[in-house]
């Protein structure tokens, strides 16, 4: 139901309410306010609540890398699909050991783009989600380890949704792993960010 309610709300505003007004979104860039947002609309549904967190963190979370970069910036126009109500992300970056400065998931170059290993764990609204948003770990071309992130469409080859989110009183949440076997991305679909284990006020 949570997935079905969510999808259903693209004239709400409400998943592209972090993107940047000059996209076309609301312009939300506190923290504070989104997660006020998110309490009250859990006061009506807590289901329905936890399923727009993912497109929230995730617009939130692809604005600030946005307004950090230079032309041509990244995402801009998968911002301004979700402000209009086209499309729902899934910012999926949680691993088992390890967290998102830190991830194990893996991008390997390839020709015209990177192959993708690896298992992410709570994939809240992958049932619904057109798009995921995804931490991984890179090599850059000096041989560097770095983070990086991926946008992924839900059909992509090599990509699957593993059906094993059972949480008691949590069902609704469709947290399921999303699971990466030599899954190919173009490099458009491709940000570097920091180096592996590092923080920066754009990623922050």
């Amino acid at each position: 139901r949570t997935q079905q309610t969510v999808a259903d709300q693209p004239g709400s505003g409400f998943a592209g309410a972090c993107v940047p007004v000059e996209l076309g979104g609301i312009g939300v860039v506190s923290a504070h306010d989104m997660n006020t947002a998110a309490a009250r609309l859990a006061q009506g549904d807590a289901s329905t609540s936890i399923g727009f967190a993912m497109p929230l963190v995730a617009t939130w979370s692809m604005a600030r890398r946005w307004a950090a970069s230079p032309e041509p910036r990244p995402a801009e126009e998968f911002l301004r699909r979700a402000a209009k109500g086209e499309l729902l992300f899934a910012a999926i970056n949680s691993e088992s050991g390890s967290d998102p400065r830190h991830p194990f998931t893996e991008a390997t170059r390839a020709e015209g783009g990177w192959r993708v290993n690896g298992r992410k764990a709570f994939g809240t609204m992958s049932p619904a989600a057109d798009y995921y948003s995804c931490a991984v770990m890179a090599h850059d071309d000096e041989g560097k380890k770095r983070t990086g992130s991926i946008m992924v469409h839900r059909d992509t080859p090599g990509m699957r949704m593993d059906s094993n989110w059972d949480a008691f009183g949590m069902r609704a949440s469709g947290s399921h792993d999303i699971v990466f076997e030599n899954c190919f991305v173009t490099d458009a679909a491709m940000t570097l960010g920091p180096a592996w284990g590092t923080l920066v006020p754009s990623a922050a």
